[in-house]
């Protein structure tokens, strides 16, 4: 189960959801599944959360991962060892149409 918390980069009040079995990002969307309730949204470097806004999502278990393309078709499943912290990048291979 994913246990999320949103923060800051300082020291600030947290925001926690969860526990979840999953998540979906779809563009800027964080739902609680695939086409369910919306829990963030990703807009100017920044998440809001009922209103509030926090630089950064944090995981406190290891996760897997996968990506989608337009047509649905899946990538391989990638997964962490750690707990993951809320700063990641991604890069676009345009050949294979994953993120």
């Amino acid at each position: 189960m994913l246990k999320l918390v949103f923060a800051q980069t300082g020291p600030s009040q947290t925001h926690e959801i969860g526990p979840l079995p999953a998540i979906t990002i779809d563009g800027e969307t964080m739902r609680a599944a695939r086409g369910g309730e919306v829990l963030a949204c990703h807009l100017r470097h920044e998440w809001t959360v009922q209103g509030r806004k926090f630089f950064r999502v944090d995981c406190s278990c290891p996760v897997k991962i996968h990506f989608e393309n337009e047509k649905g078709d899946s990538s391989e499943v990638l997964s962490t060892s750690r707990p993951s912290s809320g700063i990641a990048t991604a890069t676009r291979n345009t050949g294979s149409g994953w993120w």
